[in-house]
C-alpha cells in the first residue's frame, strides 16, 4: 500500500494549488493532494487550525455609548450629566433610550505573533514527529505571518428606556504569508518534497451578533442589567474569519459609580449550541475614571475561559483526522482613553495586551474607535 502512495506522490507532488488560508496550511503536510501517511503529523495541522479559526472570537464591543443621562422633571428632557465615559468592550449597565439610536465603529489590528507561547514558525516547526514511524514529515518554516485587520460595525436601538437591540457585523481583512518547505520520508523508498511560498489576503464578514440587552432595577447603589447575544456562523472559518458555530451567551452586567468614577463587571457564559463541549465563561471587569467632563481613562480585563477539552475530527483530504483542543484561558487587558466631541460624538484609543499566552496571540492590539448617538 505505501508502495503505490509513493508512485501516486511521486506523479502528484506539487499540483496542489491554495485556495482558502486552510488549504494553504494544509499543503505543508500533503503532497499532491494526498495526505501524508503521519497521524501526528495531521492532527498537528488540524489543532492548529482550528486554534487561529478561535481567534476570530474577538471581545465584542460595548452596546451603548459612554454618555449618562438622567431625567430633568424642570427641563422636561434628559440631561447629561459628568462621570465617567462608559467602557469600549465590557459592557456598561445603561440603555440608549427609548427611539434612540447609537453607531460605532472600531478597528483592531492584530499581528499574531505567537501560538501557545512559542513564535508561529516554531509552532509550525513543531510538525516534526516520531522518528520511530515508517514514515517522517520535517517542516523548515522560513516565514510564517497572520495579520487580521478587523472593523467592528455596531449599531444599538432603544425599543424602550430600558430595553435595547443591537447588531454588530466585524469586517476582516486577514493577510497571510507562508514560505515552507515539507520533506516527507518514506523508509527505504525515498524522499518527497512540498514547497509552500505564498502571500494571501482574504476580506469577508465576521461572525455577525445580535443582542439585547434589559435594564434592571437599581438595589444598594448597584446597576444591574441582563444582556443575551446570539453569534451567527457567517465568517469564513477557513479563513479564520469566523468560529462556524451558532453561539448564546447570557450575561449579568454589574456596575456602579464611585463619586465621579465607574466600575463594572460583566459574567456570563458562551454557550456553544453547535457543540455544547466548546462552551466557554466569558467574563470582563474594570473602571472609567473621571479626568474631565470630555476625558476618561479607561482599564479593563477581558477575559474567556473554556470549561473543558475539545475532541474534533475533520476530513483532510482523503483522510480522518481526530484530535483535541486543550483548554485555554484568554485573558486581555484593555487600556486607553475615551474623549467626548461636538454633536454627541465619542473618540477611543487604547490598546489590547494579552495577559495570557494560550491561542494564537498578538503582542499588542492596537484599537480606535468612534461612536455617535441619534
Amino acid at each position: 500500500m505505501i508502495g503505490a502512495l509513493v508512485i501516486f506522490l511521486a506523479m502528484m507532488s506539487g499540483v496542489a494549488t491554495a485556495g482558502s488560508l486552510r488549504d494553504t496550511l494544509n499543503q505543508l503536510v500533503t503532497f499532491g493532494g494526498l495526505p501524508a501517511p503521519n497521524s501526528p503529523a495531521l492532527e498537528g495541522i488540524a489543532t492548529l487550525e482550528r486554534v487561529a479559526a478561535a481567534s476570530a472570537d474577538r471581545p465584542p464591543t460595548a452596546t451603548t455609548p459612554g454618555f449618562l443621562y438622567r431625567f430633568n422633571p424642570e427641563l422636561g428632557t434628559p440631561q447629561r450629566i459628568d462621570v465617567a465615559l462608559g467602557p469600549v468592550f465590557a459592557e456598561p449597565a445603561e440603555t440608549v433610550g427609548a427611539r434612540t439610536i447609537d453607531a460605532s465603529l472600531t478597528y483592531l489590528y492584530s499581528d499574531f505573533t505567537n501560538l501557545g507561547g512559542e513564535s508561529l514558525a516554531d509552532a509550525l516547526g513543531g510538525l516534526n514527529f516520531d522518528p520511530e514511524a515508517d514514515t517522517l514529515l520535517r517542516v523548515d518554516v522560513k516565514k510564517f505571518t497572520l495579520v487580521s485587520n478587523t472593523l467592528l460595525l455596531s449599531s444599538t436601538y432603544g425599543l424602550t428606556d430600558r430595553w435595547d437591540v443591537n447588531v454588530l457585523l466585524p469586517l476582516i481583512f486577514t493577510h497571510m504569508e507562508l514560505k515552507a518547505t515539507s520533506l516527507l520520508d518514506v523508509g527505504l523508498v525515498g524522499e518527497f518534497t512540498e514547497q509552500v511560498d505564498t502571500s494571501q489576503d482574504k476580506f469577508g464578514p465576521g461572525d455577525v451578533l445580535v443582542r439585547t440587552k434589559y435594564r434592571l432595577p437599581d438595589y444598594a447603589s448597584f446597576k444591574f442589567a441582563s444582556l443575551l447575544s446570539v453569534r451567527l456562523p457567517t465568517g469564513n472559518e477557513d479563513n479564520f474569519q469566523g468560529l462556524g458555530d451558532v453561539v448564546v451567551t447570557p450575561q449579568l452586567v454589574v456596575a456602579r459609580n464611585i463619586g465621579l468614577h465607574d466600575v463594572h463587571l460583566n459574567c456570563g457564559v458562551d454557550v456553544n449550541a453547535t457543540n455544547l463541549e466548546a462552551s466557554r465563561v466569558r467574563y470582563a471587569a474594570g473602571a472609567g475614571l473621571y479626568l474631565t467632563s470630555a476625558l476618561s481613562a479607561l482599564v479593563d480585563v477581558i477575559g474567556t475561559s473554556s470549561l473543558s477539552t475539545v475532541s474534533f475530527t475533520e476530513q483532510l483530504g482523503t483522510q480522518s483526522v481526530s484530535g483535541t483542543v486543550a483548554r485555554t484561558n484568554i485573558v486581555d487587558v484593555y487600556a486607553g482613553f475615551k474623549t467626548a466631541l461636538p454633536k454627541n460624538l465619542l473618540l477611543n484609543l487604547g490598546a489590547l495586551v494579552p495577559v495570557t499566552n494560550d491561542g494564537l496571540r498578538a503582542a499588542v492590539v492596537p484599537v480606535a474607535g468612534v461612536q455617535a448617538t441619534f
